[in-house]
């Protein structure tokens, strides 16, 4: 079982390893050694293992939608439209 602290350092994880991964050159992917290459397979396993499922995002999506539009709600009370 994923608890939703697993799920948000996935996320927070994979970014890095995808950041990590554009700032390389391909000669820098070209001098990559059997040991690099596990360590990628490794972080990738770390990155994937507690990735939350497309309905947990799905159901985080609406909930940020909704939030927002209540916040547009409230700052148009405040000016009165």
């Amino acid at each position: 079982m994923t608890l939703p602290d697993e799920e948000l350092h996935a996320l927070k994880r994979t970014h890095e390893f995808m950041r990590n991964i554009l700032t390389m050159r391909v000669t820098d992917f070209r001098k990559m050694g059997k040991e690099g290459f596990e360590q990628w397979r490794t972080d990738c396993y770390y990155c994937i293992k507690h990735w939350p499922y497309d309905f947990v995002l799905d159901e985080l999506w609406v909930e940020r939608i909704q939030k927002m539009n209540d916040s547009f709600a409230e700052g148009r009370k405040q000016y009165g439209e």
